[in-house]
């Protein structure tokens, strides 16, 4: 009785925590552009994909495309006007309207690629010889590349194109030891770490049911950040923060000046090797694939 009594508590306050959330949400988020925006592109996401249905039956869609109106009308920032994903939203806006006076989709497609037993050698290659790396050397690492990586990091897939990832890259000394003290993952460090990167996800998007699909779409984004970190010939290690206590998430939310909806979802070490350590050995596929 004592076990289920401590069990419902457990559960009231879980679900608690998302109702304080969403009244949270409600009151203090509902007008800002960057929700909108995001809001825009879960729409813009779900009309485009009903555009894309062979054979195409018009009249669906009509909710999902009176919402693109309104948030498309509330957006008042010239710089998401100006975004690629925004110009992207008004297309499928126009191509909606046309099929639904033709009954003819005007979507665009692009010739498969065609890659050659010698890529898919080169990508496996990649794939395979991304590792876990605690040692590294003091050589900068660029602007320039970072963004790169981070570009493609954010050419992940996510959940109705929400993009929910966000990167804060730190190199200072300082800093990165005051953030260390805070992240259990990096137990055993000897605190040469050059780089350290916090990734979180931006929650306001996010509703009661699909709870956990912040930490699926930027464990996605993650995936893509540490391949293409590897092909710049930058190793690293994922630090757990799961684990963390609400005094450290508010002491790195502090350092890092992060605002209070995004979650942090984990920590990567990052830098420059001479080295590399021999990487562990996977299970057999036989204990993966099941038949």
């Amino acid at each position: 009785m004592k076990r289920r009594i401590r069990l419902i508590k457990l559960i009231f306050c879980y679900i608690w925590e998302d109702i304080l959330y969403t009244l949270s949400f409600l009151k203090k988020f509902v007008g800002n552009q960057d929700v909108i925006f995001t809001q825009l592109r879960q729409n813009a996401h779900i009309l485009d994909k009903g555009l894309h249905i062979n054979p195409f039956e018009k009249g669906h869609g009509k909710k999902v495309y009176q919402q693109c109106l309104s948030l498309k009308s509330k957006i008042t920032d010239e710089n998401i006007k100006l975004d690629l994903a925004f110009l992207w939203i008004e297309s499928v806006i126009k191509k909606y309207e046309k099929a639904q006076l033709t009954g003819l989709t005007d979507v665009d497609y692009i010739p498969r690629p065609e890659f050659t037993d010698n890529d898919k050698s080169h990508f496996y290659k990649i794939l395979k010889s991304r590792t876990s790396c605690r040692n590294f050397t003091n050589e900068e690492i660029s602007d320039e590349i970072l963004d790169e990586i981070i570009d493609i990091a954010a050419d992940a897939p996510s959940g109705c194109c929400r993009q929910t990832e966000r990167y804060y890259i730190v190199s200072e000394n300082e800093k990165i030891r005051a953030l260390v003290k805070n992240i259990a993952g990096a137990t055993g460090f000897s605190g040469n770490i050059p780089y350290l990167v916090c990734i979180t996800a931006d929650t306001r998007s996010y509703g009661i049911k699909d709870r956990m699909l912040p930490y699926i779409d930027v464990s996605l984004s993650i995936q893509n950040f540490l391949l293409a970190c590897t092909i710049n010939n930058i190793y690293g290690t994922p630090l757990n923060f799961q684990h963390a206590t609400k005094k450290e998430t508010v002491n790195v939310k502090n350092i890092l000046n992060i605002p209070e909806y995004e979650k942090i979802i984990l920590f990567i070490a990052i830098g420059k090797v001479n080295i590399l350590p021999l990487k562990p050995k996977r299970i057999d596929i036989k204990q993966i694939r099941k038949r």
